[in-house]
């Protein structure tokens, strides 16, 4: 069903982390580099804290959050064609070589990149949606329904009372570390703490956006890219345009652009373009397929790892991992 107001909601939160996390510690919040790197790479701090902090958010909700909320965690995908562990491992390993090639995946080029109106982000998008529009039609992945998917489905009094708390706790929590970081200069030791503690409360937040506005769900992921099929086109996951990419995009050129580094680090790490060549948009089209056979990509199956952490989305992670690692 499309859930409006849960999406835009969902799409806040992820502004709120990815932008805080730009503005905090120069970095982009990109799931499919942060999660490859930690295994294969540097193991670097940070990268430990956000992937914390999205395990702390993921158990959060599986044990304290409402039902409506625990049922992303639980609730997975029916493929008539590969489906199974099968199919898990293909995703995954078509998901982790596309990322490694395209260097990003929908958090880096779609959340982030086209809110920078990145060219390479931009032609990335185009082609992952391309791509997995495309295997969602000819593999018929996504979900059917008797009632039109596109009917409207409102949160109640209680859960827009907990939409709305959940929200300003993100600001609340970014805002006091931005605070501290202000309130004197501090050493090089207590902004590396700092940065830390702004990676662990981006990950929390992240996973919670991530599954207020359903792109755990892998059945909400797909309707949303069955767009052939208007009857059962699940339009939810556009509110995160409306709530996560529109706003990061106001943030970045209206503060981030004109900042000569980030407010706890001395420099940018964020990458400062490059071209739209040959590995870029194959590896988008490769990540496009395995995110339409499954509805999945690394922030969700993260979250999902943690959740739900059954047979075929460890799969789906372990085949992801090497897949990044061969290509």
């Amino acid at each position: 069903m499309f859930t409006p107001i849960h999406s835009f909601v969902g799409g806040l939160l992820l502004f709120s982390s990815v932008s805080n996390f730009e503005l905090l510690n120069g970095r982009i919040l990109g799931c499919s580099g942060i999660l490859r790197e930690y295994v294969w790479g540097d193991h670097a701090p940070w990268r430990a804290a956000s992937l914390l902090g999205m395990a702390v958010g993921t158990l959060a909700t599986k044990f304290l959050a409402p039902s409506y909320l625990q049922s992303a965690l639980t609730v997975s995908a029916t493929i008539p064609l590969l489906g199974g562990l099968t199919g898990a491992l293909l995703a995954g390993a078509l998901v982790g070589a596309g990322t490694k090639l395209a260097n990003g995946c929908t958090s880096g080029h779609m959340l982030c990149g086209l809110a920078r109106l990145s060219p390479r982000s931009i032609a990335a998008t185009v082609a992952l949606f391309a791509s997995s529009v495309a295997t969602t039609y000819f593999v018929g992945s996504a979900p059917s329904s008797s009632t039109p998917l596109y009917q409207p489905l409102w949160p109640t009094p209680a859960e827009q009372r907990a939409l709305i708390g959940l929200y300003a706790l993100a600001v609340i929590t970014f805002q006091s570390i931005r605070a501290v970081g202000a309130a004197y200069e501090p050493s090089e030791k207590t902004k590396a703490v700092l940065r830390n503690v702004a990676s662990f409360a981006s990950g929390l937040f992240f996973s919670l956006g991530l599954i207020v506005s359903g792109m755990v769900h892998p059945t909400k992921t797909l309707g949303f890219l069955n767009i052939t099929d208007l009857h059962n086109w699940d339009p939810s996951l556009m509110m995160i345009v409306l709530g996560g990419v529109l706003p990061n995009a106001i943030h970045y050129f209206r503060t981030i652009k004109s900042l000569k580094a980030p407010l706890l680090d001395s420099k940018w790490w964020t990458s400062q373009g490059g071209a739209i060549d040959v590995k870029l948009i194959v590896g988008s089209l490769i990540f496009g397929v395995g995110w339409g056979l499954r509805g999945v990509c690394p922030g969700p199956a993260v979250v999902q790892a943690v959740g739900n952490a059954g047979v075929e989305t460890l799969g789906f992670v372990a085949a992801f991992l090497l897949g990044s690692k061969l290509v």
